[in-house]
């Protein structure tokens, strides 16, 4: 017979030789011993802090011993621990920062029409071309402020 055929540069046995890893009981015992071992995150956190807020309520019992209720409100809690959690809350910017920013900006164009509308004379005389570095400072300055507005 003919030797398997080659894909990808590795031959069928080897990939056959692969499919002979499964877990084991001990790999399954070492997993959720870690599981309890390791630090929480965020979403477990949130998840236990919601389970133990909403723990009042009627429940009916399954078979397998669990409360159909609380696996419900457990499912929820979790989904809205997950999507607070997604989102960040963000902090909206406060109104200060916004006029500044804006004021900044506007403050910048205003010096730049100046200094065109009277040749140079003002805002401040003899400094000239400076002016308009002056301006364009004011005007990025807000501009880089925008990056912080949420």
């Amino acid at each position: 017979m003919s030797q398997p055929k080659k894909r990808f540069g590795k031959s069928r046995d080897s990939l056959e030789s692969n499919q002979k890893y499964a877990l084991t009981d001990k790999d399954r015992q070492l997993t959720e011993l870690a599981a309890e071992n390791l630090p929480r995150n965020r979403h477990a956190e949130a998840f236990e802090k919601s389970i133990a807020r909403d723990t009042s309520g009627s429940t009916s019992a399954t078979a397998d011993g669990t409360d159909e209720l609380d696996v419900e409100k457990s499912k929820k809690a979790l989904r809205k621990a997950a999507k607070r959690d997604r989102t960040g809350d963000p902090q909206p910017t406060p109104l200060w920062y916004k006029v500044i920013m804006i004021g900044l900006m506007i403050v910048g164009l205003l010096w730049i029409i100046v200094y065109y509308l009277f040749q140079g004379t003002l805002p401040i005389p003899g400094i000239n071309v400076w002016n308009l570095i002056i301006g364009l400072v004011f005007m990025m300055t807000g501009l880089i402020m925008t990056t912080r507005w949420r």
